[in-house]
């Protein structure tokens, strides 16, 4: 990344912290076994919750969530290649051994790097496809899972008609060299299913403007298209990257599903079974929300989420 981009970057990221008069902290995390680092940014004190975003996108996503969290350390990771994280070589990924041996890496990493013992977690799309797998490698790491929309990989669920054009082998080289302009970007939060809060002006300018400079000014769209590439193939799941439900099942941790009634990634049936198959779940599905639910109503999210966690 360049030192004019970085600096686009980080000044759209300052001003949507700004926004929402929050001040991060900010480190650069070794991964031993990859030899590279990864930024994190952290919030306020208390038990940890530990943010994991999908695909493409970096840990600033979650800001709107942030202020109704005041008696947690939130800890917002970039994933490798994300953001401001460095990348790492997914040029000899062939399953789902080796996508879980990355986020397990990882993870551990920045749990062993704050001494933490365990966490709660909050993870989105293919952050949720991540995070099940840690769970279910080490789950005496993961105290609650909050799941923000229908997670990546999972049985039955799918690529939406637009992503299956750009995860196209030659597309996907060209589309992150070429412009986001806000207007196209509003054209893509309409196709997660954020219509309803684009044209009631919902998602404010200043989200807007720092996912277009993501996309603009950081490698985020080329290095995760590398990674989620390697799980599709003509748009369709390989199934040796598939999370099937039987191991889903084996998650014992509380559980709760914000689903949002648009995601266009997995309907609410995809939802209520996996609520179904696990054992300790609960699901709550929003009106007028797409696959990112907390972008269109962070209010709601907040309140869900803060008698969740509070709960015995």
């Amino acid at each position: 990344m360049n030192s004019k981009k970085l600096k686009r970057h980080r000044g759209s990221e300052k001003a949507l912290f700004r926004a929402y008069r929050l001040d991060p902290n900010e480190e650069m995390i070794t991964i031993k076994k990859f030899g590279s680092r990864v930024r994190v940014q952290t919030i306020g004190s208390g038990p940890p919750l530990l943010f994991v975003h999908g695909a493409p996108n970096s840990g600033s996503t979650w800001v709107q969530l942030l202020p109704f969290f005041p008696s947690y350390k939130c800890i917002l990771l970039d994933r490798p290649g994300c953001g401001l994280s460095e990348p790492i070589s997914y040029k000899n990924i062939s399953g789902i051994d080796d996508v879980t041996e990355i986020i397990v890496s990882v993870i551990d990493g920045i749990l062993d790097h704050f001494n933490i013992e365990s966490a709660s977690f909050v993870p989105s799309s293919f952050g949720g496809y991540l995070v099940l797998m840690y769970t279910l490698q080490r789950p005496k790491r993961v105290n609650k899972l909050i799941f923000e929309g229908c997670p990546a990989m999972v049985e039955g669920s799918h690529l939406p008609p637009f992503l299956k054009i750009i995860l196209a082998p030659v597309l996907k080289q060209i589309i992150p060299k070429l412009p986001t302009t806000k207007s196209f970007f509003r054209v893509i939060l309409r196709k997660l299913g954020h219509g309803y809060s684009v044209d009631h002006k919902l998602i404010p300018d200043v989200f807007v403007d720092w996912y277009v400079s993501l996309f603009n000014n950081t490698n985020t769209q080329a290095n995760d298209m590398s990674f989620a590439g390697k799980g599709f193939r003509a748009g369709k799941m390989k199934r040796e990257f598939i999370l099937h439900d039987a191991a889903i099942e084996k998650v014992s941790q509380p559980t709760l599903w914000l689903w949002g009634m648009d995601d266009p990634f997995g309907g609410i049936e995809i939802g209520k079974r996996l609520n179904l198959i696990m054992k300790n779940s609960s699901i709550f599905i929003l009106d007028n929300s797409g696959h990112l639910p907390w972008i269109d109503k962070p209010e709601i999210q907040a309140v869900k989420i803060n008698e969740f966690l509070s709960a015995i």
